[in-house]
This record gives structure tokens, sequence and C-alpha cells, in this order.
């Protein structure tokens, strides 16, 4: 008779004990992929201790990775969200012979040495190549923890239940390796750790569920005090290098860093160095130094030092080595680092009842999003609608950021509000963005100009939107706005508002004031409703609009608010405010149809964000006037006033007087939409300052001093 012959490693399916272990646990059956996860990070606790319920684990002196297992597709990430798959091959090789496809491990990738010893020396030559030369030493991936398996969520079991089911997963060793923890004794195994010269033990609770961002269930130990720091600048000589930290507002200069520094490794970046010169410092707080070249902060440097006090610089510092794995925006001092730390409540508390969407499901959504929506909240004040009981209960505005709640971190701005000054909210992090989630926090609202300058905005915007109208002519709307942007060769962009209706933004670059933009974003919705005034109206009174499309062109005046791209909607299937390519834009689009469910992923697949451009690009608004003069004259009825953003952001130059009987493009409306329309000013873009306002919009419509306003679409 045949011996049987044992069936393959690398099957498409898990096998039976680890799929049956996973199901045995009750986690939710959730799909979640690598883009929905983020890092759980240690805070520095200032001394080793020995305590029940707590493990210990080696301080690796490597790479920290997230891997991901869909199939036969493995997926690598670096904190800074680069992918390093090509680089380590044996690892991602060791990943597909696990007995699962279905999984999402997180690790440290470590190259050792001849002696067993992690390198980092070692794993950095891997690191900087492409792929691994021939005889190059391999890597391992040291694993401790599992987030996903199996169509479960298992981020919410205990960490000593999610590790039994990593030992099960790992059990075949290889390249991808289970860390064995030591229970309780953390100070004895911290003076093992550093008698043999290792880099220190990081101390976790076993029976903490996993919490993304840095808090206080998983605590480090280090032997030396250790720090990311962004190169801004080097000596001539390049025998040492001037270091800055990231402090939320732009890098503050932290010091000089010689010793440590050879040739070998200044050879290695002097290139992109020399790319990279300025004449001006990048950071604050900078001597004035004629020894120093100052560089854009592309690089990082890890920096060991004795101590470093507040307002001072590292004392005794030492060049430890290039960090690839870093940004220069993670370059935290240890007293900012350290004291981000959210304190969850009531994660499991359902929100979305229809969709059994929790609490704890959103705030994951937004870390996993935060990358692709934090520059667009960075530097611009914020109004938080917050829903304590979820989208069914009461809700509230919250203008006033304040009181013992509010972490020290958590950044804030004072304005001038109607009844004085207003603190609010700006959110420049993840941390940031977790705890305000936690506050009650599902739509963010955001002003159209930055805190730098809030007299100017980055955008004006044109929001489509249908009440009662078919949302078929909201599309025929957004592709005609398309076509006239087009040929004013004026930018332009579109996203949902996640709730009926769709937003077309075209870039200012702080060109124009609010009333400016007002009348700007006017010419263009009176020129839309000219080209199909059977579907498009401008009439603000919802009764007048007779189930057309209302072209709002007036939230562009100070302080109207803008739901912010990807924010979630209180609204049943978590809608959010999704990004859109153009070619999206066609019949069969629904304005929710992005869901807080797929939209990391769908970004994921992008790549890119389609609608990133409205920050940036800067077009050329005296030849994009000129150009819509023209437009407007060719079609009779309409005019616009001719002239140029002067250099205060406001519109100048003579008015051609009208030779045709054309009537003018109708004002910016002032107050109820019901008042008497002689008493609005002449046509055009204004040459007046901006109107004032309070920050949270415009002055109270009409009704009893109660009445709560809806938020703005």
């Amino acid at each position: 008779m045949a011996a049987s012959r044992r069936p393959p490693r690398n099957r498409s399916v898990a096998t039976p004990p680890f799929r049956r272990a996973i199901q045995e646990t009750g986690a939710p059956q959730r799909e979640v992929r690598l883009a929905d996860v983020d890092f759980q990070l240690a805070s520095r606790a200032p001394r080793a201790f020995t305590r029940s319920g707590w493990w210990f684990e080696l301080k690796y002196d490597g790479y920290r990775i997230l891997a991901e297992r869909r199939g036969k597709q493995v997926r690598l990430r670096y904190r800074g969200g680069s992918d390093p798959s090509e680089q380590f091959p044996e690892v991602v090789a060791a990943l597909r012979a696990l007995p699962s496809d279905d999984f999402i491990l997180d690790g440290e990738v470590v190259v050792e040495d001849s002696e067993g010893r992690p390198s980092f020396s070692l794993l950095q030559q891997r690191a900087q190549r492409s792929r691994p030369l021939p005889g190059a030493p391999p890597a391992t991936y040291w694993t401790f923890d599992l987030l996903a398996a199996e169509g479960h969520d298992l981020r919410g079991l205990s960490l000593a239940r999610r590790r039994e089911l990593l030992r099960l997963l790992t059990a075949e060793g290889g390249r991808v390796r289970y860390v064995e923890p030591v229970e309780t004794e953390g100070e004895a195994f911290y003076e093992a750790v550093k008698q043999m010269g290792l880099e220190g033990v990081v101390a976790k609770r076993s029976d903490a569920a996993h919490h993304a961002g840095r808090g206080t269930d998983w605590q480090k130990v280090v032997i030396h005090q250790v720090g990311d720091f962004a190169v801004v600048g080097h000596t001539r000589e390049l025998t040492s290098l001037a270091i800055a930290t990231w402090d939320g507002d732009g890098f503050a200069y932290a010091g000089r860093v010689g010793s440590g520094l050879g040739p070998r490794e200044a050879s290695r970046v002097e290139k992109e160095l020399a790319a990279h010169r300025r004449t001006t410092p990048p950071c604050r707080d900078c001597p004035r130094d004629r020894d120093l070249i100052w560089v854009d902060p592309t690089l990082v440097a890890e920096v060991r030092y004795k101590e470093w006090e507040r307002g001072g610089s590292p004392r005794a510092p030492v060049f430890c080595r290039f960090r690839d794995d870093r940004r220069p925006e993670q370059c935290l001092p240890p007293w900012r680092a350290e004291e981000r730390t959210v304190n969850y409540v009531n994660l499991e508390k359902v929100w979305f009842p229809e969709d059994k969407f929790s609490k704890g499901d959103l705030i994951r959504y937004y870390q996993a999003i935060a990358p692709w929506m934090l520059p667009y909240l960075r530097d611009r004040p914020l109004m938080l609608t917050r829903f304590p009981d979820g989208i069914h209960g009461e809700s509230f505005f919250q203008k006033q950021a304040g009181g013992p709640y509010v972490p020290s971190w958590a950044r804030t701005v004072e304005m001038e509000g109607d009844e004085g000054p207003i603190r609010q909210f700006v959110c420049e992090d993840v941390e940031t963005l977790s705890f305000l989630v936690n506050l009650g926090t599902i739509p963010f609202h955001l002003w159209s100009a930055r805190i730098a300058d809030l007299e100017h905005p980055d955008w004006c915007i044109l929001d489509l939107d249908p009440k009662s109208a078919p949302f078929e002519h909201v599309i025929t709307l957004a592709i005609a706005a398309r076509a006239l942007c087009e040929e004013l060769e004026l930018p332009h962009f579109i996203k949902t508002s996640g709730s009926s209706g769709l937003h077309v933004l075209v870039p200012l670059e702080r060109q124009l004031d609010h009333e400016a933009a007002v009348s700007f974003g006017q010419v263009l919705a009176e020129a839309l409703v000219q080209q199909h005034p059977d579907i498009a109206t401008t009439e603000r009174a919802v009764r007048a609009r007779r189930s057309k499309v209302y072209v709002d062109y007036l939230q562009n005046g100070r302080g109207k608010l803008l739901v912010a791209p990807f924010s979630a909607r209180p609204l049943p299937g978590v809608p959010v405010s999704m990004p859109l390519r153009w070619d999206e834009v066609k019949p069969g689009l629904s304005p929710r149809q992005f869901t807080a469910l797929d939209a990391p992923a769908r970004m994921e697949r992008l790549g890119s964000d389609p609608f990133l451009g409205v920050l940036g690009e800067a077009p050329n608004l005296v030849s994009v006037l000129s150009r819509l003069q023209s437009y407007l004259e060719r079609r009779g009825n309409l005019r616009a006033p001719v002239g140029g953003p002067t250099k205060t952001g406001r519109w100048g130059g003579p008015r051609k007087s009208s030779s045709t009987g054309a009537r003018p493009v109708s004002p910016p409306h002032q107050g109820d939409a019901r008042g008497s329309a002689q008493g609005r000013r002449a046509s055009g873009l204004s040459s007046s300052g901006a109107r004032s306002a309070s920050p949270g919009g415009a002055a109270r419509r009409p009704g009893s001093p109660g009445r709560r306003r809806r938020p703005p679409r």
C-alpha cells in the first residue's frame, strides 16, 4: 500500500485546528484589511517593574512591520506606510507557508549577526537595496500580535487570547517566529537584557484589547534614552548634523550631533543632503551659525542621549544610524510622544444600529483613513457634531474647545466669536482625531481657510444639493461644471457629500477673500443655471426651487463650513464624503455609495487621492477671469467684471458697461433669501474686504432664539 503523502504547507484554506480555534473565540465576523489597522505603540516607563498580569518581551533592534495575507497575496507595511516586501522575500515566502490564507500579523523584522544577536546595520544594508544580494544574511519576522484571521476581527480579544492563536499559527517556525514572553518578572528580565547589551524590554498587559496609537497598555523600558530626529542641516565638512523634532506646528531645532557620525554614514547621505539644500532654516529657534548648511527635512537620524529637558537640547547626544522606516513628521520630542494617550470609553456602544457599527468601529475607521484625511484637517478650525448615543440619539454642536477633559497635546486655536473669543479644535494627527471621535464626534466640518490666514480661502465650492430633485440631475450638472472649468482652464475637483449631493471645488490658493470667493462662485453657478434652467437653480428658498437642483455658492462665505473629505455622516449605512475621479461621475453613481466599511480599501486601491490638488494647485485667476468674461459675453445675457486678484486678494480693475442691455449677475444674498432684491449690491466680484461673521457661520436666521440649526452641508 502506498504511503500517504502529507498535504502541502501552502494551502489555500486554513487547517481545521486554526480555523476552529478562531471560530471558538466568538470574535466578530468582519473583514479587516491592512488599511483598516494601525500600530499599537508603547509609552515610556521610567523603570522596570514586576507585576502580575503583565508580560515582558525583548525590545528588538529591527523594523516594525504589519503583515497581511489574502489568498496568495502578501503585503508588508512599515510605520511610515511603505511596503518593503521586495527587500524581504524570504519573509514573504514564509508568510505564504503559514497554515492560513487570511490574517494580519504585527511584529519586527530582524537580521541577526553571527552570534545570533539582532544587528541593525545588517538589517539596514538589506533595506537599502531593492532586492537582497546573493549570500546576504536572512531576515526573520518575530511576531507578537495577531489582529485578524479567517474573516474575524480579533482586536477586541485580550492579548493573551490573541497570542494563543498566534502561537498556533506560527508553530512551524521558519522565518516567521513567535516571541515568547516572560510573565510577571519584569525587573529580572530587564537586568538580563541589560547584561547582554541589548536595547531594552517592552511590557504588555496580557488582558488588554488592541488599541491603535500610543497608550499605557504597552510600556517600554530602554537601556539608553533614544529618539528619532529630523535632519535639518549639517556642517560644511559633514562632521555633524543639525537635528529637529516635529511638535504639530512645524519643526523645532533640537541641537547638533557629531559623535558617532563616521565617514561611511556621512558619504551614504551626502548626495541626498546636497539635493535638498536651502538658504533658510526649515525649523524654529535656530542659531545663527555660519558653519551650518540648511536642508529640507527628508532624513531621519536615531540619536542616543543621557537626558533631555524641555526648552533645551539632548545632553551628550550620539548618532546611532539613519532610519529608513521613519518619516520626519514622526520625530516627536519625548514629552509630546509619551503624553499622546487616549482613554477610550464605551467602544462597544453601537452608534449605527442598522449596520451594527460601534463607536470602536468608527474610531478604527478614522485611524485607518487618517493618512488620507489629515491633510484636509491640518491648520483649520473644526466644528464638531457630537452624537454620544449614536445617530438616533441626541446630538449637539461644539464650537468651544476647553475643559479638563482636553489633553495638553490636543491643539486648539482662539478665534473671535459673536460673544467674544472662542477656542476651537484643530486636528493635526491621528491621536487628536481618535480623541475627538472618542468624545462622540461623527462628522467633521472645516473652514475653507487656514488659521494662518483666515480671510483667504483655499477653494471655491459649488454645492450641488438636490433635495427632492433626481440625483441624475446632480450628475448632469457636475459634468457641466467640469466642462465649464475645462473651458476656463480652471482646476476642478469633486467629491460626494456622503449625504445627498456632490461638491465641486475649485482651488484658489488664497488669492481671494471670502466675499470675492462668493461672487466668483456665483458667476460659475449662474452660468450652470443658464445652461440647464430646467434642472438647476440658485434660489435659496426651498419652495422656490420647484424640484430643481440648488447650486449653492453661498457656502463660500466667511465661516461657512464644508464636510471634510472622508468624514463619516450620521446616517444608516455609515456613508462617507468620498473624493472621486471624474470618470466615476456618471449615471449609476450614488452620493452614499462609499462607506466607512470600504473607504480605506478603496484608497489603497487608488494609490493616490484624486481630490488632493484642491489644497495645492494655484490657478492664474487673472487669465481665468478674462476667459470667463469672454465665455459669458458669448451667451449674451450674463456679464462678469473685468479685473483680477490684487495683492490683497480682492478683485480690481474697471468694469465694462453692458452694451447689450444684459442683466447683471445677481449679487451674493445677505440674510434671509426672502428679502427684497432691490437692496442687493451690483453684480460682479467684490472689490471690498471680507464681511464680518462668526466662526461658526453667518448671522442667525429669523426665528426663536433657541432654535437649533442643522449642520452645514
